[in-house]
């Protein structure tokens, strides 16, 4: 049989070593963000907004909030089938 205080050990060292990790690399992502290296925008890129694909997607949206209002406010009769 093991010793449970080796377990234990262990488990928290382990425990402390993944935290530790854990703490590294938050330091890391937040130095690099606030020297502005990471979520860089893509300037010079080219891509502009396509402004009539934005037109259509929200007519599109605007199209299915209208039918499910309709959706809601007429009820539709349901047909027994037992009958």
């Amino acid at each position: 049989m093991t010793n449970p205080r080796t377990d234990w050990k262990i488990v928290f060292i382990s425990t402390l070593v993944l935290v530790v990790i854990a703490v590294a690399l938050s330091i890391l992502v937040f130095v690099k963000i606030d020297k502005e290296e990471v979520f860089v925008s893509g300037e010079g890129t080219g891509r502009a907004l396509d402004i009539s694909l934005l037109e259509d997607t929200v007519r599109y949206y605007e199209n299915k909030a209208e039918e499910f209002k309709n959706i809601k406010t007429n009820k539709t009769s349901v047909v027994d089938p037992s009958i």
